[in-house]
């Protein structure tokens, strides 16, 4: 389902993946030896340890067509955005028909029934029954790192794409408030309903990332998503990639890594 393509890069190799939607998606791979986690698969998951303690926790969700791992080599990389001692869990999407891609079945987080920029009813877009069926896969990871921290602000999830959308969307309606939310090439869903909150979650860190050539969700349409989030929660911050297709950038994970560092101890 994915094919890599790897250039070596002093240290590091840049790859380039196809999911099973066709898009072309880029990252950095690890050509080293040398390693600050301990890696361990869970079915589908990668759960990457860090040798040096665990302190935090971050979730992370591929895209449509993805997999856990295809996120391995970002994480596990000199580029990888987490600061030290932060565990990362790649989750894997359960695999099921997707309506855009003609009804074959892949790693997808729920139905994406059309890509019409157009089309005003939320239903006929995807499928928000399979978004709250995947809310329960998530949930019951962040469920074990919040028992295992103690805290569930030293919890984080982030994804790109529709694992961002989806990120979003469990990061505010966990029942707890979580560490923050990082998302990338996504957008935010219109029936999430975020007045009325308490005031601990309109605080939460949030980190926002697009591409303004994003093809596959067009940086307008991502932007105009995310106005009723920018809006109320305090701490949100949203930034634009120029040039930037539907794909990760060096730059994003430099961003992520000083926004990590800078959040409040």
């Amino acid at each position: 389902m994915i094919n890599l393509i790897s250039n070596r890069f002093t240290s590091a190799a840049f790859v380039q993946y196809k999911t099973c939607s066709g898009k072309i998606l880029r990252c950095y791979t690890n050509m080293s030896s040398a390693s600050k986690y301990s890696a361990k698969r869970r079915g589908q998951d990668i759960i990457l340890t860090p040798k040096s303690g665990h302190e935090r926790t971050l979730i992370w969700l591929h895209g449509l067509g993805d997999s856990a791992e295809g996120f391995y080599d970002v994480f596990d990389s000199p580029v990888d955005p987490t600061p030290e001692k932060t565990k990362v869990v790649l989750l894997t999407a359960p695999e099921r028909p997707v309506t855009v891609n003609d009804g074959f079945e892949c790693n997808s987080w729920y139905d994406i029934k059309s890509l019409d920029k157009n089309t005003m009813k939320e239903e006929d877009l995807y499928s928000v029954s399979e978004v709250k069926d995947s809310y329960e896969i998530i949930k019951k990871t962040i469920d074990e790192e919040v028992q295992i921290l103690g805290n569930s602000k030293k919890v984080f999830i982030g994804g790109f794409s529709q694992g961002c959308a989806m990120s979003i969307y469990t990061g505010i309606t966990y029942p707890s408030v979580l560490g923050g939310i990082i998302g990338l090439s996504g957008y935010f869903f219109k029936f999430i309903e975020i007045n009325n909150l308490e005031q601990a979650r309109y605080e939460m860190p949030i980190f926002l990332s697009h591409g303004e050539s994003d093809d596959v969700v067009p940086f307008l349409l991502a932007r105009q998503s995310y106005q009723r989030l920018l809006s109320q929660f305090k701490n949100s911050k949203f930034q634009s990639e120029p040039f930037l297709p539907h794909s990760l950038y060096p730059k994003q994970l430099a961003d992520i890594k000083s926004w990590f560092n800078n959040l409040p101890k």
